[in-house]
């Protein structure tokens, strides 16, 4: 998928995706952590990025996760 966009990961992420791979329950909550520490750093950079969009392809657990991980969604 990386090659297919054009992007890059570092390399300490690809290996854990590489390693989790074969582990779905494990390297879903290790995308939630991802993205839940990446708003952190966008919020604490203070840049007035207020608003997350989170491109779900129809599975929103994760999501979910990552909202009540960040207490902006309750239980």
């Amino acid at each position: 998928m990386v090659e297919l966009c054009k992007t890059y990961l570092p390399p300490d992420m690809q290996a854990t995706l590489e390693e989790l791979k074969e582990k779905p329950e494990e390297l879903k909550a290790y995308g939630v952590r991802q993205v839940v520490e990446l708003i952190r750093q966008i919020k604490a950079a203070n840049i007035g990025c207020n608003h997350y969009h989170f491109y779900t392809i129809n599975t929103t657990k994760q999501t979910f996760g990552a909202l009540k991980e960040m207490g902006i969604l309750k239980e």
